[in-house]
């Protein structure tokens, strides 16, 4: 879906800029990240009720948010500006 923004992007990109790991990262996210855990998460789903399916989609975005502040150390919005 965004192969054609990402196209017109990579026109702009300095190939010779980005370094071996960088491109290692970018394998590393579109492989496990994106297809891995999407298919992880399908067969998870199949296996389950459509309710408790449901309740852990509620709790994605949550957990999300905990995981990166406890383990990356994000900050938290606290609602101040």
């Amino acid at each position: 879906m965004f192969a054609p923004l990402a196209l017109r992007d990579a026109g702009r990109l300095e190939s010779h800029a980005a370094r071996v790991g960088d491109w290692c990262a970018l394998v590393y996210y579109g492989v496990a990240v994106t297809v891995v855990a999407f298919l992880l998460w399908a067969r998870g789903v199949r296996e389950v009720e459509a309710t408790t399916a449901a309740v852990f989609t509620g709790v994605l975005p949550v957990s999300a948010v905990t995981l990166s502040y406890v383990v990356l150390g994000e900050a938290v919005f606290t609602g101040a500006t």
